[in-house]
């Protein structure tokens, strides 16, 4: 099981919301990782289930014909 932990950013803003545990930037960091990290280390099924969900969402939304897709946008888009 992967637990993604990311800092809540611009960047990060397009991963599914259910799938990642979003810390805040700054200040508070620091302790919300401690806490973050702590949850996930004592409940198996917190892990289970962000695991599921980014399992589920990288299956629907990130395909090889969907990367293949992209690529060839971004060959098209050079060539011209």
């Amino acid at each position: 099981e992967d637990d993604v932990l990311v800092t809540d950013s611009e960047e990060t803003a397009g991963f599914p919301e259910l799938s990642v545990i979003r810390i805040d930037p700054g200040e508070p960091e620091v302790e919300m990782l401690a806490h973050y990290l702590r949850a996930l280390a004592a409940n198996e099924d917190m892990r289970r289930e962000i695991a599921l969900r980014a399992a589920r969402h990288i299956a629907e939304h990130h395909t090889l014909r969907e990367a293949a897709g992209m690529y060839l946008d971004l060959a098209a888009a050079t060539a011209s």
